[in-house]
């Protein structure tokens, strides 16, 4: 078995639940293996990959070539896991920002051309059912394939990115917290979840992060708790998982709009998009990333206690102080997958300790960088 296909069936089985209580139950990889998939579920996903492989071998030369981020060096093994995790429609794939364009764009459709997988546990094995393929209407369009939906509505009238989730239980008002289980083996759905918002501690990112706030207030306004009938709830379940189920049909027009236009872009506010990025790189800077910066440049600059450098100057200099060193050294968060940001923070120590040794301030830094390298560099004990 190659990796890509190993990094597909790892995925498979983390991101699906066993449905062994109400809640969802335990991730499959909890308690089950790759050798646990019964012949025919392993030999029609071993083919898919196989296939996909095939079928897109350029494009993924390009994102082994330049790396693909966040693989820590296992490119084949994370592309097969984006490969699952674009084709059954979960909050990260191909499209999320870690592969280049175009490449990314192509693979995401390639992907979602292979249709959703079910995975389900019977006699302790893992069998899969297959999805059919989605198609588009006469406007080019992606669609889901035309099953008949409730009240006449046709599926061939919602947004592909809009997947089939069969509920444990009715919710009884609006933005009630339900479990639910994603891609329906009925061919008949009420309840679609949306991609777009949905996402985990390993899945997802800023951007579905961004869109699931965004949805929620925009249906808190139109479908209010109280409100009748009762058309949208949140999702949870296990390693974080969270996102939002709507009765597409009964939705408001505007409401509906807006989940439609994820189909051509896939972040609904860049505003909150920025500022909710904003918002995590603060939360990770006072979480883990001022000790991490002063540690690594006790380290550049000679220091054995970085606990006697933090106290050199206060928490507001030190981030000016980061700040104009990541600045110089063009270094720049980027999103996890998942959830938060992150930053190589070696590198900016790094330059930081450039800056402080060489005692040359930043040519582009404003005046509070300014004052901050130059108290540090005032406290420092000399050679």
């Amino acid at each position: 078995m190659d990796e890509f296909t190993r990094g597909f069936l790892e995925a498979a089985l983390w991101s699906t639940t066993d449905e062994s209580d109400d809640q969802g139950g335990e991730p499959l990889d909890k308690n089950y293996s790759i050798d646990d998939f019964t012949p025919h579920a392993l030999k029609e996903l071993s083919a898919d990959c196989e296939q996909f492989q095939r079928e897109n071998a350029a494009d993924l030369a390009v994102a082994y070539e330049q790396g693909i981020r966040g693989s820590d060096g296992d490119d084949e093994s994370s592309a097969g896991h984006d490969f699952w995790l674009t084709r059954c429609g979960h909050g990260a794939g191909f499209w999320d920002g870690d592969y280049p364009e175009p490449q990314a764009t192509r693979l995401t459709k390639s992907a979602e051309k292979f249709g959703d997988v079910n995975l389900y546990v019977e006699d302790g094995e893992i069998g899969a059912d297959f999805m059919r393929p989605m198609k588009r209407n006469a406007r080019g369009q992606r669609r889901n394939g035309g099953e008949q939906l409730y009240d006449g509505y046709d599926s061939r009238d919602i947004s592909a990115h809009l997947r089939g989730a069969e509920l444990r239980d009715e919710p009884e008002h609006n933005g009630q917290d339900v479990g639910y289980s994603q891609g329906m083996r009925s061919k008949s759905a009420e309840w679609f979840q949306v991609e777009y918002a949905t996402g985990s501690d390993y899945s997802g990112g800023s951007v579905t992060e961004s869109n699931y706030r965004v949805l929620e207030k925009m249906l808190e306004e139109h479908h209010p708790e109280d409100a009748q009938p009762v058309v949208w709830a949140r999702t949870s379940g296990g390693h974080g998982t969270y996102g939002i189920v709507v009765r597409y049909a009964d939705l408001e027009d505007e409401v509906r709009g807006a989940i439609d236009a994820l189909e051509d872009y896939s972040l609904m506010d860049e505003e909150d998009h920025s500022n909710l990025q904003v918002e995590q790189q603060d939360s990770a800077w006072e979480d883990w990333g001022r000790d991490d910066f002063i540690k690594e440049l006790a380290k550049d600059i000679g220091i054995d206690d970085w606990d006697e450098l933090e106290a050199l100057i206060t928490p507001d200099q030190w981030y000016s102080v980061f700040e104009g060193a990541r600045e110089a050294a063009n270094v720049y968060w980027e999103d996890q997958q998942g959830s938060g940001q992150y930053i190589d923070m070696e590198r900016v120590a790094k330059k930081a300790g450039s800056i402080v040794t060489s005692r040359k301030l930043p040519q582009h830094s404003d005046d509070y960088q300014d004052d901050a390298f130059e108290a540090l560099i005032a406290a420092l004990p000399e050679d």
